[in-house]
């Protein structure tokens, strides 16, 4: 196996992990969405979406299909930002001790350009 490819199933194994993660997120969130405040419901919507899109380019991504690499580097991205909001922010519903969550989004940032980097490292072999 080469660096590259071990690369891209380690990007894409993360992606379906964070996907999993969020559907698990948004299941328990089901209950309480109808005492949510709009702003808080849009987040919610927007973290769905961005979820689907990580499935998708993880799914993408392992198989080795072209569009993977872009649409990991959009999701890596738009997860970014959602976290940013979500938790630096505190914006939507989170369990995470506001001691560290600016740390938190410092580390999810650098993990997410990292990856984007190596997304498009290997985005050449497709």
């Amino acid at each position: 196996m080469t660096f590259r490819v071990v690369l891209r199933s380690m990007i894409a194994a993360l992606l379906l992990f964070e996907a999993l993660k969020t559907g698990l997120w948004i299941a328990g969130l089901i209950p309480s969405l109808p005492g949510r405040d709009p702003q808080t419901l849009i987040l919610i919507a927007l973290r769905a979406a961005v979820g689907t899109l990580q499935l998708v380019s993880g799914i993408l991504l392992r198989g080795n299909r072209a569009p993977g690499s872009l649409l990991a580097r959009w999701a890596l991205v738009a997860s970014a930002l959602l976290t940013t909001f979500e938790i630096g922010w505190r914006l939507a519903p989170s369990d995470m001790d506001p001691t560290f969550r600016w740390w938190f989004v410092a580390g999810y940032w650098i993990y997410a350009l990292a990856a984007c980097k190596g997304s498009e490292e290997f985005s050449t072999d497709l």
